[in-house]
């Protein structure tokens, strides 16, 4: 059996989307063989099967990892509260192995479903030690309450045209060039991307090596609202490269100088602060040259 070293484990999931505390419970409970083996039946994967979340290789990558006992991998399992037809697709393209998808419910079309593996996990409650059985309900609770709180609004879709033509969106586009591209899907290396949650909304995205979606925001505006929210220092120290503080100061104090004043605590990866589109647009210029910096690793 292959030796397998810490390096090869990803550790830095965002707890504060449900999505990835379903990913994580349910990997914590991967030594029980009962729930690993009928899961990996459900997939028609090998029944000896190591699974790992992975560090990302490829700037992006599933959410596990799938092995042989030897370290060879076999294929990769994505998982969804909902569905995502095209970040399946763009794995697919990527990677030789099998892409295996776990959506939220049966009818969404997955290989496997969230609500396929909490009724097995029902099935189980009553029947397992004490301290397996608390880590059973605690991932039924998780997938209930995440799909109970999922919704198609939630989902990232594309920035429809109306926000195309915003003046803002055009300034930032004519600024930012080939490096930004408008797309659900994933991005590489040195690239941005726009993408939205809600509808007549707008996101403004940078490759992200750490992040499990690929990207990190560095600003966006809800549907219909004239306020950009911009992250933070420490989301920004949190999610891109070692070797971007500097552009990180420059984009931090960017912001100050236009009247942003986010208090974080200095412990506060999540706080958010919002500014004006008006008064945001007289600094695109800057605002641009500072975003291209974010992600140029020259």
């Amino acid at each position: 059996m292959k030796s397998f070293e810490d390096s090869q484990i990803f550790t830095n999931e965002d707890t504060s989307k449900p999505e990835n505390r379903v990913n994580l419970a349910l990997f914590s409970l991967m030594p029980q063989d009962w729930l690993r083996e009928w899961f990996l039946e459900k997939l028609n994967l090998p029944p000896d099967s190591i699974l790992y979340p992975p560090t990302n290789e490829q700037g992006a990558r599933p959410d596990l990892k799938v092995e042989t006992p030897d370290g060879s991998t076999t294929a990769w399992i994505e998982v969804e509260l909902g569905t995502n037809v095209e970040q399946i697709e763009d794995y697919r393209s990527r990677y030789r192995e099998p892409i295996k998808s776990v959506w939220g419910r049966r009818d969404h079309g997955g290989d496997l479903s969230l609500e396929e593996i909490r009724d097995f996990l029902s099935r189980r409650v009553g029947s397992l030690p004490r301290q397996t059985e608390v880590n059973v309900r605690h991932l039924r609770k998780l997938i209930k309450d995440g799909l109970d709180g999922h919704s198609v609004s939630q989902e990232r879709t594309e920035v429809s045209e109306k926000v195309r033509c915003h003046p803002f969106v055009v300034g930032l586009e004519e600024r930012l060039g080939d490096k930004l591209k408008f797309t659900r899907g994933r991005i590489n290396p040195g690239e941005l991307k726009a993408d939205a949650i809600m509808e007549d909304g707008f996101s403004l995205r940078a490759f992200s090596p750490v992040s499990t979606t690929g990207s990190v925001f560095l600003l966006n505006i809800r549907g219909g609202s004239q306020q950009a929210k911009f992250p933070n220092k420490l989301w920004l120290e949190k999610y891109l490269p070692d070797d971007r503080s500097s552009a990180i100061e420059e984009y931090v104090a960017l912001l100050n100088e236009i009247g942003l004043n986010i208090d974080t605590g200095k412990t506060n990866v999540y706080a958010r602060g919002s500014l004006c589109v008006d008064d945001v647009l007289p600094y695109l210029d800057d605002l641009a040259k500072c975003v291209l910096t974010l992600v140029d690793s020259d």
